[in-house]
């Protein structure tokens, strides 16, 4: 039925009008790291999340009774000033394995940017989780205070501060109205839950906690992107009677929010980065890029006037091994290494890139 009512209430103003966004005409000034020289790692995450899984579960016996436990969905965060894979433990096996041991013994950790890094478990015994029941269940704990509002993604993630104390955090979105259940993209609020005494606060987008590096969830941010790109002049103008005029929609070639996003970090915080692309499917250039800043969901959109291919027509000169059009003449990196085979090398700009990925335009000084 909700979703009815949505279909009914297209993303019109005034939940696409919500969206904080920056429009640039050009690419420069964009977030975007800055690579000195080519021995440096890009600050992106250069692992497929499903190996960093595989890793981290072939890690599993690094505790006791580990066999009772799985792992629940990792999170990007940064953490002592590095990108890093956090994946909580949780319950498995249901009802009964949860009355008997009541706690989780911790949580995993990896280097994000490094695809050699081996996973460290931290133990930090946890008694309030997703995977528990009564009023340990996590989401059961945030939903008692998210009154008015609704909690965005399938279960809260965890992220930890600097000292390494696990948090459990969710988006809490508000509604336009009872008839039109799209998003208001200012209204929102951050819930924090303690892992340890079970405290939940909730904060506004400008009182978040500073260890909070994912204030909006990957889920949000796709859907406020696409919103973005397809209805920011109108309902109409995304139809075929509106004519489609600068109607765009990101690729597909991340590694989350539906593999439309790629995280990286830039001065400290992490970033969602996708390229945008038209949506007629004959087109494979990119229009412009956007970056959300994942604390403030702040859209940050570039246009980009030179000729660059979408990551889907990168990866199919790689497969080809077949050298594409300079970008600009400018070096380009690939984020992040999502396919673990050989691909081959392309040539980009006076530099040589291994493609697996997205091409993100980066300044070399």
């Amino acid at each position: 039925m909700a979703r009815l009512i949505t279909y009914m209430n297209p993303p019109t103003p005034p939940s696409v009008k919500s969206i904080k966004t920056e429009v640039v005409n050009s690419t420069k000034g964009a977030p975007m790291p800055v690579i000195k020289n080519s021995d440096e790692t890009p600050p992106v995450v250069n692992a497929p999340p499903q190996t960093i899984s595989t890793d981290m579960n072939n890690s599993l016996n690094s505790f006791k009774n580990s066999n009772v436990y799985d792992l629940n969905a990792m999170r990007v965060q940064m953490y002592r000033n590095h990108m890093v894979y956090v994946a909580p433990v949780e319950f498995s096996g249901g009802f009964w394995r949860y009355i008997h041991y009541q706690k989780v013994p911790g949580y995993f950790m990896t280097n994000a940017t490094d695809k050699n890094a081996d996973p460290k478990f931290i133990s930090k015994p946890m008694r309030y989780t997703p995977s528990a029941y009564f009023n340990s269940d996590a989401d059961r704990r945030i939903s008692a205070h998210s009154l008015g509002y609704t909690m965005v993604g399938k279960t809260a993630q965890l992220e930890v501060d600097n000292q390494g104390t696990p948090y459990y955090v969710r988006t809490l979105a508000k509604p336009i109205s009872y008839f039109n259940r799209n998003y208001d993209y200012t209204h929102y609020k951050v819930a924090v839950l303690n892992t340890v005494t079970g405290k939940v606060n909730v904060y506004s987008p400008n009182n978040v906690p500073k260890f909070v590096d994912i204030a909006v969830s990957p889920d949000w941010v796709s859907k406020e992107v696409s919103m973005f790109g397809k209805y920011r002049h109108g309902f109409w103008n995304a139809t075929q009677i509106g004519g489609h005029s600068d109607v765009m929609q990101p690729t597909n070639a991340g590694t989350e929010g539906g593999d439309t996003l790629t995280p990286y970090a830039y001065k400290g915080r992490i970033y969602y980065f996708t390229g945008m692309t038209s949506i007629n499917t004959h087109q494979s250039s990119i229009l412009g890029y956007s970056f959300v800043d994942a604390r403030t969901n702040t859209l940050h959109y570039y246009r980009e006037h030179g000729n660059v291919m979408t990551p889907e027509r990168a990866i199919s000169y790689a497969q080809q091994d077949i050298n594409p059009p300079k970008l600009q003449g400018n070096p380009a990196i690939a984020v992040p290494r999502r396919w673990s085979t050989n691909l081959g090398s392309i040539h980009v700009g006076s530099g040589q890139q291994l493609l697996h990925e997205v091409c993100l335009p980066i300044s070399r000084r």
